[in-house]
């Protein structure tokens, strides 16, 4: 299937065909390792949610996962010798695996008991894929899903790499074990698909403030600011909202909403001390809100 991201790809290998150069061109199919990245990232969240095991359509997309060592290796080794010169090359792992499996070793691996399998219906995983790209896309965007669904197995046939090469890849489920999952591992598959849904939930919270700021009749909030006043802080939340759907400068973004909830909280809190005690939580709830925005800041920080 010639997807988006494995054409720009060709573009590129038909480009260095094109020099003078003894240029050698390496296709790899899914490469994972102790980190991970992109498409292995999303196959570690699936892998990470509790109890079940979501597949993306019938998760029979085969793969031929490489771990990042032998990769490596392979690089070393074109480049120290003069052999592959003009040649393209296809580093797969001794293992045709479907996406299911992949997910199944990822889940042992972080040391959870296997899931129920869902398979998730494809026209609502483009609706999240386009939603995802409003966002930025990425591995969770429309061309991610696609590449994911296409799979990546190579075309050539068992055992052909490993001899052009000189090397035996092993297994995943072995390679994995040599390097068993630690908490940070666990926590990065399990806050995978969390990240996502907290900033939406954010920028939910925001828009629903300044609709409800806008909908407030004037006389219910005299006491604490005037309709101008009030106008402005519910463009700023609108603008908030909007800037989080679009990842805009999360750093200075997270700054501002601690701003704007810790100043909202103080503010009303001094004016109205009784809201504290409202059975409602109307000001408590802004201590977890607080705490969400900085887990968020953290979440949005990438290497």
């Amino acid at each position: 299937m010639a997807t988006t991201y494995a054409l720009t790809k060709k573009h590129a290998d038909d480009h260095l065909r094109c020099l003078p150069l003894d240029w050698t061109v390496l296709r790899p199919s899914l490469v994972y390792g102790k980190g991970s990245y992109g498409g292995t990232s999303t196959l570690r969240g699936l892998a990470g949610l509790p109890l079940i095991t979501p597949l993306i359509g019938d998760g029979s997309q085969p793969f031929r996962p490489l771990h990042i060592d032998d990769f490596v290796e392979t690089v070393a080794r074109v480049i120290e010798s003069d052999r592959f010169a003009r040649q393209t090359l296809e580093p797969v792992g001794p293992e045709r695996l479907t996406m299911r499996e992949i997910i199944a070793n990822y889940r042992q691996w972080l040391g959870l008991p296997p899931g129920r399998e869902i398979s998730l219906p494809l026209p609502l995983m483009r609706l999240f894929a386009r939603l995802a790209d409003l966002g930025g896309g990425g591995p969770m965007g429309s061309a991610g899903l696609a590449q994911l669904l296409a799979g990546n197995a190579g075309r050539e046939a068992d055992g052909v790499f490993a001899a052009a090469i000189g090397l035996r890849p092993e297994p995943m489920a072995a390679r994995l074990s040599r390097s068993p999952a630690e908490t940070q591992d666990l926590w990065h598959a399990r806050l995978y698909f969390l990240r996502p849904l907290l900033r939406f939930a954010l920028a939910a919270l925001w828009f629903g403030s300044a609709l409800a700021g806008l909908l407030t009749p004037p006389a219910l909030y005299a006491r604490i600011a005037s309709p101008l006043t009030a106008w402005i802080f519910c463009a700023i939340d609108l603008l908030i909202a909007l800037a989080l759907l679009a990842r805009w400068r999360p750093g200075l973004l997270a700054t501002l909403q601690l701003a704007l909830v810790g100043g909202y909280t103080i503010g009303i809190g001094f004016v109205t001390p009784s809201l504290w005690l409202d059975p409602f939580g109307a000001l408590l709830k802004n201590l977890p809100i607080l705490a969400a925005i900085a887990l968020w800041a953290v979440l949005e920080q990438e290497r």
